[in-house]
């Protein structure tokens, strides 16, 4: 007998709630088309966000956890990366559709700063659970150079707070040394253990889809633009003076400040690689806003 072909789809939607705008990932699969599968999965993810959107309140920064615990992630392998001919990461696409970067042996260190909210439910004020503040996280930084001046990291902002990149050296994520390092930066405990448990470390190249919201200024082009439609529309339809970003291409995931520790004057071809890769995807280089 032959099996049915499987067809399988993952959308992201989106629904207004009393604190913003809130978006749920969702999969199917259907026997029938792609299109199909991709129909149920955008009602099933549309399904969830109107869930969340009318009361299904999520104190700050609740979906930016890593909600692994310690079981094996299985995710969809997008691109393999190599290094004089040795595999050196991966490409992978997380439960809501983001890539993520999987490096062997190049440390990545996340740092997510205290963040507050408001509940919509109460109208009380939220505090972030395990955040730090910015000042304690360049300490942190300014510490672990100074008692291992061999170390240099790649530094950038985040949406969320900031991110390292090491340049110096190649770590064992199963290794003692790697998990005090990733403490000693205040790395959030949950990325500690997937470190550990995933034998890589994990950095998100694409935008966060609910982050994905943001007025700007309209451009001088798309100003003048405006102002040069005819009397009656301008009249009747006032010029906007700011626009909505909601595409994620809008969007970049982070931003690079500055390079501290040992000077390192050529990086090994496995970091090169991984420090290619990873600018050139989170696109460090645009003024875009961060999400």
């Amino acid at each position: 007998m032959t099996t049915p072909k499987q067809f399988t789809a993952m959308e992201t939607r989106g629904a207004d709630g009393a604190s913003g705008r809130v978006f749920r990932s969702a999969r199917a699969s259907s026997s029938i088309s792609q299109s199909d599968a991709q129909q149920k999965a955008a009602a099933l993810a549309q399904a969830e966000a109107n869930k969340a959107a009318s009361g299904g309140a999520h104190a700050p920064h609740e979906r930016e956890r890593y909600p692994y615990g310690v079981r094996d992630l299985t995710e969809p392998v997008l691109k393999q990366l190599y290094a004089d001919g040795s595999p050196i990461a991966r490409i992978t696409r997380n439960a809501y559709g983001a890539s993520v970067l999987n490096a062997n042996r190049v440390m990545f260190v996340d740092v997510d700063f205290e963040q507050q909210g408001r509940d919509p439910r109460t109208g009380q004020i939220v505090q972030s659970v395990g955040g730090t503040t910015q000042a304690e996280a360049l300490s942190a930084l300014a510490d672990l150079l100074a008692a291992r001046p061999d170390l240099a990291f790649r530094v950038y902002s985040t949406a969320a707070g900031l991110r390292y990149l090491c340049t110096s050296t190649l770590f064992d994520p199963e290794s003692p040394e790697s998990e005090a390092i990733l403490t000693q930066l205040k790395s959030d405990a949950r990325y500690v253990l997937l470190c550990r448990k995933q034998k890589c470390y994990r950095a998100r190249l694409s935008p966060k889809p609910w982050r994905c919201f943001k007025k700007v200024p309209l451009s001088p082009g798309e100003q003048q633009a405006s102002e040069s439609r005819g009397f009656f529309s301008r009249l009747f339809f006032p010029v906007p003076r700011t626009k909505t970003l909601r595409n994620p291409s809008d969007f970049a995931t982070c931003r690079h400040i500055e390079t501290v520790g040992a000077e390192i004057k050529t990086m090994r071809p496995e970091i090169a690689e991984i420090v290619r890769v990873h600018d050139a995807m989170c696109e460090i280089e645009t003024t875009k806003p961060l999400a």
